[in-house]
């Protein structure tokens, strides 16, 4: 007990050295600046704000001011990029983080940091022999990193309250982590017995080596999160392991679905394998751990009652060795469910739970569901028309960019389909995340129509009305003659099913006005053909906010197109008919149609 008491006393002294480390205020790394390499050609987007739950507007409101009081963010007037918000619920519920959807902006077009995480053998490799642990949580580590002056502009968030500009690195920036690393690595170099990954860090025994790593923290201005730091203990938790004296140990959460299973009961012998089968199934010489330099594969199976992905990674000689094991039983909601829909739901379950794993990395989903990899292809669009959860799921699994599906036959998920048949007994609340709130709610702000709207319109076009009743002729009445065209087309369902939707009068304007919100250009605007038709539609869209170039070639022709950005006080991007793009001065555009003759 007096030793126990002794070195108690001995580690805060050893802190109260260096006040500074565990102030709450935050401040800038010194002698440290983050740069993004982003190409000069690349074309600015620019996201207006997505709307937030009403519970959050007073902590959202409260972290900008808290962030523009630190120097963090500062308003600005304008701005070319701009990336709208997800407001995160921090542990306690009691405050939120603000991060910006940079993978919508400056993510698609800058160039990642290729400085390497460590590789997770490396760290564990160096932990060995040691007693006692100490682990260090960094607080705030980005927002502690000042930006260079000319990488600011790209990481503009659009909020309620307005444009705000970074002026540190932040979440969500994809050269974050690596610039972090690069940063912690060259400030602790050269001292014993410590491992560095991100924001974690860990050194072993003595008080001197710990003593050197308080004292660079302390001099360049890091801050410690108290809260989560361990000192002197003969066990941590470490990366998804317990570590202490004896080795590594995995967290039993990475594999409670196969320590829960339930157990065959046809006889003594069964269960005893059963129970053989589980133990080796959780040892080493199976169950690896999380390596981010390795292959990752998401093998996902439904049953009809429950769902099993398993995380693994590829070794170099091809096999397959699993990360964690998931298991979960289906809602009697869910079990009515389409085994398609099924399929689906056990992939981004899987996605959703290995989250923390799988983001910003490539990995490759496993199912043996053929379909699943036209339905949910990541170089295809979501077919308009299929099944509404499906879109939302869908919606869901594009978060994830770099995935890829392939086919796997049912007789080789042997681990997946163990786990979807042999599924735990509770079935956890699913509750979403408040990225997903915001998401929905921004969808159904924005939203232009519904099936709802379709028909309210529907039954009060007077147009319509007259081709539901099926004309056999159509006279002389010009506006019916589209219809009549393709009369052998058109059809009355309440259920979508693989034909285009027929907008009304009334909500054309609202389509047209949405798609020509984001700028995307003629050819992709006339996209919107693959999932709703009306007459001259092709018109419409081309004529709303239409443009018309001198062509210096024949000055006397004019060309058309659309603005599809500003480059300056009196210049425009306008892209052609042809799909060409030209920079010109606005007094080289005409809007006025009238007198003007176009090639």
């Amino acid at each position: 007990v007096h030793l126990l008491k002794s070195e108690h006393a001995s580690m805060e002294a050893l802190i109260g050295k260096y006040p500074t480390l565990t102030e709450d205020s935050l401040g800038t790394l010194k002698g440290v600046k983050g740069h993004f390499q982003v190409d000069p050609e690349a074309k600015p987007r620019f996201f207006k704000p997505r709307s937030i739950p009403y519970m959050l507007h007073e902590k959202v409101n409260a972290e900008l001011e808290r962030l523009q009081k630190e120097g963090i963010i500062e308003p600005v007037e304008f701005a070319d990029w701009a990336a709208p918000i997800v407001p995160v619920l921090t542990a306690d519920r009691k405050t939120v983080r603000i991060c910006g959807d940079f993978k919508t902006t400056v993510n698609r077009i800058a160039k990642v940091n290729s400085y390497p995480l460590p590789r997770i053998e490396d760290l564990y490799a160096k932990l060995s022999g040691g007693k006692k642990f100490t682990k260090l949580d960094l607080k705030n580590v980005y927002l502690q990193i000042e930006l260079e002056e000319d990488s600011k502009k790209f990481v503009t968030i659009n909020t309620q309250r307005g444009l705000f500009q970074y002026n540190h690195l932040s979440f969500g920036m994809s050269s974050a982590p690596a610039i972090f690393q690069w940063v912690v690595d060259n400030l602790l170099q050269g001292i014993p017995y410590i491992c560095t990954y991100l924001d974690d860090i860990i050194v072993l025994g003595r008080e001197q080596n710990l003593n050197q790593v308080l004292e660079r923290l302390s001099k360049v201005g890091m801050w410690l999160n108290m809260d989560k730091c361990t000192f002197m203990e003969a066990e941590v938790t470490y990366l998804g392991y317990h570590i202490n004296a004896e080795g590594l140990q995995p967290v039993a959460e990475k594999a409670c679905a196969i320590a829960r299973a339930p157990e065959p009961t046809n006889g003594p012998v069964q269960a005893q394998a059963f129970q053989l089968s589980k133990g080796l199934l959780q040892s080493y010489e199976v169950l690896i751990h999380y390596d981010p330099n390795k292959e990752l594969i998401l093998s996902c199976e439904a049953s009809s009652y429950g769902l099993g992905p398993v995380l693994s990674h590829r070794l170099q000689d091809g096999t397959e060795r699993p990360i964690s094991f998931a298991s979960q039983s289906l809602s009697p909601a869910k079990k009515c469910y389409l085994q398609l829909e099924k399929e689906v739901l056990a992939v981004v379950w899987g996605v959703k739970k290995f989250h923390v794993y799988l983001f910003g990395r490539h990995f490759i989903i496993k199912n043996d569901h053929k379909p699943l990899q036209g339905l949910l292809n990541e170089e295809k669009p979501v077919p308009v028309l299929a099944a509404g959860r499906i879109q939302h799921w869908a919606l869901i699994l594009s978060a994830h960019e770099q995935h890829s599906f392939q086919y796997k036959p049912g007789n080789n998920l042997g681990n997946e389909e163990a786990l979807s048949r042999l599924p735990l007994p509770d079935m956890p609340g699913e509750t979403p995340s408040p990225a997903d709130v915001v998401g929905l709610l921004e969808f159904m702000d924005t939203s232009p129509i519904d099936v709802g709207c379709v028909k309210h319109w529907t039954d009060r076009d007077c147009w319509l009305s007259r081709v539901r009743s099926w004309p056999d002729s159509v006279g002389r009445e010009e506006e019916l003659c589209p219809y009549y065209s393709r009369r052998e087309e058109l059809s009355i369902q309440k259920f979508f099913g693989g034909a285009r939707v027929v907008i009304p009068v009334q909500g054309r304007s609202r389509v047209v006005d949405m798609i020509h919100e984001a700028h995307p250009g003629i050819v992709r605007m006339k996209s919107l053909h693959e999932y709703v038709w009306w007459p001259k539609i092709d018109q419409d869209l081309e004529n709303k906010d239409a443009v018309y170039v001198i062509n210096f070639s024949n000055c006397s022709c004019w060309l058309k197109g659309v603005i599809t950005r500003r480059t300056g006080p009196v210049s425009y991007l306008v892209e052609l008919l042809d799909e060409r793009v030209v920079c010109c001065h606005q007094d080289h555009l005409q809007t006025n149609q009238n007198h003007i003759k176009k090639e």
